[in-house]
C-alpha cells in the first residue's frame, strides 16, 4: 500500500468511527502563515441536532502530541472528543504538519519535496500551525477566546505560540496541559535520555555527510506490531511492550484488546526528525530552549551561539496541569518546576490511578472518571 493510500484509508476509518457513533463532523482546511496547509476536524454537536440550536457552544480546541493524530481524542466510545460535544461542547480536533491528515502545503510536495517538507520541529507547530488553528476557530465561531487541550507536545506547542506571541494569550480562556512536555530534568528517563545521546551523535555523522533525514515512519511499524499483537496473548504483550518504549510504561489494567485494535489502525503517525532532534535537545541541555543548529546558524537566526529559552512566564493565560503517577517521561518535581516557571498556573492535578501513564489520557479504559471529569470542572469554570 503506497503513502497516500494509507492516508486515505485512515482518514476514512476515523471519519467513518464518528459518524457512524452518530455525530456530525466538519473537515476544515487551514492554511499556515509559512504554508502549511493543515486539516481541523469539527464537532459542532452531539447527537440531538436539536441541541445546537439551543446552545451557543464555547469551542474547545483539542491539539494532539507528538507521534499522533486527531485520531486520539476519538478512536473510543469514551474518546475526550465525544465527551466534550456530550457535555456542550463544540469540539475542534487539530490536525498538525506532517501527520496522516496534514500533508498538504501551497508549494511543496511531502514527498517529493520531502527535505524541504519536513523541515520543522514542535516550534513551528506552536508558532504557526497552534497560531493558525485559533485564528481559524475563532473566526468560524465568532468567539473571541476558546479553551485548549493539549496532550504532551500539544502543550509544548501552545508554551511555544504563547511566549512567543504574546497576543495569543488572550484568545484563550484556559490551557488544559494533559502530560506536558517541558521539564525533564527529574525524570527516569533512562532509555530516552540514551536515545537522546545516540540522536545527536546520528545526527552529527549525518551532517558531516551532508545527509538529512526528513520524517521518521513510525506509523507503518506500528500498525504492523499491533496487529500482530490481537492474535494471542503473547503477541498482546510485546505490542504493549513497544508501545511502552515509544509512550512510557504499559497499563495493561487500563487497555483493553479491542481498544489495541482501534489503536492498531491510526496509531502512531507520522513526526519529523526535528521534531525528535529537538526534544533531545531540550533532555540533554535542560532547557526549554528553541531548536538548535549550531553555532554559524544560531548566530544568524538568533544573533546568538546558543538557541534563546522560552521564556514561560510570558505565558499568562490561566493553565491547568493535569498528570500521571507513572509517567515515564518526567517526574513529579517536573511538574512542580514546570508551575514555578509558568506565569498563571491556576490549578494542578495528579490522577489518582497508580498506574496512569503518559498515554491513558487518551486510551485508559476509565479515562472519564479518572481524567476528563475533572478536566470538565476547569472548562466550566473558564468558559
Amino acid at each position: 500500500m503506497s503513502t497516500i493510500e494509507e492516508c486515505c484509508r485512515i482518514s476514512n476509518f476515523v471519519k467513518d468511527s464518528v459518524q457512524k457513533r452518530g455525530y456530525p463532523l466538519e473537515v476544515h482546511s487551514v492554511t499556515t502563515e509559512d504554508g502549511y496547509i493543515n486539516s481541523l476536524f469539527r464537532i459542532p454537536h452531539g447527537k440531538d441536532t436539536d441541541t445546537f440550536n439551543k446552545l451557543q457552544r464555547k469551542p474547545v480546541l483539542l491539539v494532539h502530541g507528538l507521534l499522533a493524530s486527531c485520531a486520539d481524542w476519538v478512536n473510543l466510545e469514551n474518546g475526550l472528543g465525544y465527551f466534550l460535544v456530550d457535555n456542550g461542547y463544540d469540539v475542534w480536533l487539530a490536525n498538525c504538519r506532517g501527520t496522516t491528515f496534514s500533508r498538504g502545503h501551497v508549494s511543496l510536495d511531502f514527498q517529493k519535496n520531502a527535505a524541504e517538507y519536513w523541515d520543522f520541529s514542535w516550534h513551528e507547530i506552536g508558532y504557526y500551525d497552534v497560531a493558525a488553528f485559533i485564528d481559524h476557530v475563532l473566526s468560524i465561531t465568532q468567539f473571541s477566546k476558546l479553551l485548549y487541550i493539549g496532550h504532551s507536545q500539544g502543550a509544548t506547542a501552545v508554551f511555544v505560540l504563547t511566549s512567543t506571541k504574546q497576543e495569543y494569550n488572550d484568545k484563550i480562556s484556559l490551557c488544559c496541559a494533559l502530560a506536558p512536555a517541558v521539564v525533564f530534568d527529574k525524570a527516569k528517563l533512562f532509555p530516552m535520555k540514551l536515545m537522546a545521546n545516540i540522536c545527536q551523535r546520528i545526527q552529527a555523522l549525518l551532517n558531516f555527510f551532508h545527509v538529512y533525514p526528513s520524517s521518521i515512519p513510525f506509523g507503518t511499524l506500528t500498525r504492523c506490531i499491533i496487529r500482530q499483537g490481537e492474535s494471542n496473548s503473547f503477541s498482546r504483550r510485546i505490542a504493549l511492550l513497544y508501545l511502552a518504549l515509544i509512550a512510557g510504561h504499559a497499563d495493561i489494567e487500563q487497555t483493553t484488546k479491542m481498544e489495541l485494535s482501534t489503536i492498531g489502525v491510526t496509531t502512531v503517525n507520522s513526526a519529523s526528525w526535528r521534531q525528535f532532534i529537538h526534544y533531545c535537545q531540550c533532555i540533554q541541555s535542560r532547557k526549554f530552549a528553541q531548536y538548535d543548529f549550531g553555532k554559524p546558524r544560531n548566530e544568524e537566526l538568533y544573533n546568538s551561539i546558543c538557541p534563546p529559552e522560552y521564556d514561560l512566564l510570558k505565558v499568562t493565560v490561566p493553565v491547568a496541569i493535569f498528570y500521571g503517577k507513572n509517567d515515564v517521561f518526567f517526574h513529579a518535581e517536573d511538574i512542580i518546576s514546570l508551575t514555578k516557571k509558568l506565569g498563571n498556573v491556576v490549578h494542578k492535578y495528579e490522577i489518582e490511578w497508580k498506574l496512569f501513564n503518559h498515554m491513558d489520557f487518551l486510551y485508559a479504559n476509565d479515562s472519564v472518571t479518572l481524567a476528563y471529569k475533572y478536566i470538565l470542572d476547569m472548562l466550566q469554570i473558564y468558559k
